[in-house]
């Protein structure tokens, strides 16, 4: 006989995939709009950074490619990063005018309106 329990966790289950899909849709949707505003409007001091290419002195240190490119400034997973608030809005001051406004629309549609 199947437990009340294992009903629930499967019914449960079932709701939390239509979430995640529609989380991972919004999701990959602002991190492509964070690039799309970058390649536009790189901000001065970022350079090669924003797209994840280490810089000769990056090398010369041992810092590899994707510590940039998986960092919470990194254009591509700025959105990730943000849903667990790993964001410093001092960061936000020499970045292009879109993205302090993009990055604040993703998190009221990520934390209020789709986990309401």
């Amino acid at each position: 006989e199947i437990g009340v329990l294992f009903i629930i966790i499967k019914k449960m289950s079932a709701d939390l995939l239509v979430f995640a899909e529609i989380f991972a849709v919004v999701l990959v949707g602002f991190a492509l709009a964070f690039v799309g505003v970058f390649q536009m409007h790189p901000p001065a001091d970022a350079g090669r950074r924003s797209l994840g290419m280490a810089s000769s002195d990056e090398l010369l240190f041992g810092a590899s490619e994707l510590d940039d490119v998986f960092g919470p400034k990194s254009p591509i997973m700025t959105p990730f990063w943000a849903v667990f608030g790993a964001f410093e809005v001092d960061d936000l001051i020499d970045v292009p005018a879109m993205y302090p406004f993009l990055l604040w629309t993703y998190v009221l549609v990520s934390s209020v309106v789709m986990v309401n």
